[in-house]
């Protein structure tokens, strides 16, 4: 990953022209699909008859995305763009129902992400628009939360620590209003999982944290396994663009 990022920005700085150098800005909102989801939970209903079941998959890179960038146009094909977005997420609930109410639970998930996202751009004249494609590499700071709740009690699970990387690209088009200002539309697609450090366990007025690894003795204390959460994402966006 370390290399790949290397890669984009040694890449950029050896694009020469004698064209002027460019600074932008943009900003826009969107909405991401699951991509590379897994199996989040299940519903079950119980009945006289036997228990029915339905399953739920999904990631947790879907749900609307806020977002802007800064950008270097290094020639009229070739820029430089560092973005920061904000993934709000999805909420994902699981229900159990009982014959007796008692018994019944549920237990909602749900993600968010704060992500970087350092990448070239290479784009080209179609007709009236200017067509483009973004890659690069996704560093990111997650949130995960889980709660589970039933007649009696609710327990609250909050993951947190560790950083997402992944790989992130993008095409799309720019539509010019004219001056400065134009439009843009892109189709992006990202993948990435995130491993957290720690687990924050809240029922009723007892909280207990939980260091979490992907190995360790059991022997240690407060010591849990490592999740590994998805945050795939296939996204479109539409903004604005402002050239300096």
């Amino acid at each position: 990953m370390k290399h790949l990022l290397f890669g984009v920005v040694f890449t950029s700085m050896l694009v020469q022209s004698n064209a002027e150098a460019q600074l932008y800005v943009k900003g826009g909102v969107g909405y991401a699909a699951s991509l590379g989801g897994i199996q989040i939970d299940r519903d079950r209903t119980e009945t006289a008859a036997g228990d029915d079941f339905k399953y739920h998959y999904g990631s947790f890179g879907s749900g609307f995305e806020l977002g802007g960038a800064v950008g270097y146009a290094l020639t009229p094909n070739v820029a430089g763009e560092m973005g920061i977005w904000f993934n709000l997420g999805t909420k994902y609930e699981a229900k159990d129902t009982r014959l007796n109410p008692a018994q019944n639970r549920s237990t909602t998930y749900k993600g968010s992400l704060v992500g970087l996202s350092p990448a070239m751009v290479v784009s080209g004249e179609l007709a009236r628009v200017k067509a483009y494609a973004r890659f690069g590499v996704v560093v990111g700071i997650a949130q995960y939360e889980e709660v589970d709740t039933r007649p009696s009690s609710t327990t609250t699970e909050k993951y947190s620590g560790g950083m997402l990387l992944g790989l992130q690209g993008g095409l799309g088009i720019v539509i010019p209003f004219g001056g400065n200002l134009s439009a843009f539309g892109e189709l992006s697609i990202q993948g990435g999982s995130w491993s957290p450090t720690k687990l924050e366990q809240t029922s009723g007025a007892t909280t207990t944290t939980i260091t979490l690894k992907d190995s360790y003795n059991s022997s240690e204390q407060s010591v849990g396994a490592q999740p590994s959460i998805p945050y795939g994402n296939v996204g479109l966006c539409v903004g604005v663009k402002f050239d300096l």
